[in-house]
């Protein structure tokens, strides 16, 4: 397997295991939204003043495996500029909950 369809195969099962983590767990939305933001920025020590420019590991890929991620875990559908939008942990909770409620 090459090595882009290894990581979209791999970002796939992580992203199911965030997502059955949460499951029957009574997270807010806050606290599903960083435990998705560390386990796809790999992570653990992340804090909600992550950002672009803060966090090493969210480049552009990771910036595309988050979007995914929050897309799965919580049943929502992006718009592109709200993925462009989305550069740091309290613009991705405001774009969650307002998709959410």
């Amino acid at each position: 397997m090459d090595p882009i369809h290894k990581n979209n195969a791999n970002q796939f099962y992580k992203n199911a295991y965030i997502k059955n983590k949460m499951q029957g767990q009574s997270m807010n939305t806050r606290e599903q939204l960083l435990e998705t933001f560390r386990q796809v920025l790999e992570t653990p020590a992340l804090d909600e003043t992550a950002s672009q420019k803060t966090c090493a590991k969210w480049d552009s890929i990771h910036h595309l495996n988050l979007i995914v991620a929050l897309e799965t875990t919580f049943d929502i559908s992006l718009e592109p500029e709200e993925m462009a939008e989305m550069t740091d942990f309290e613009t991705a909770l405001r774009l969650v909950e307002g998709k959410k409620g």
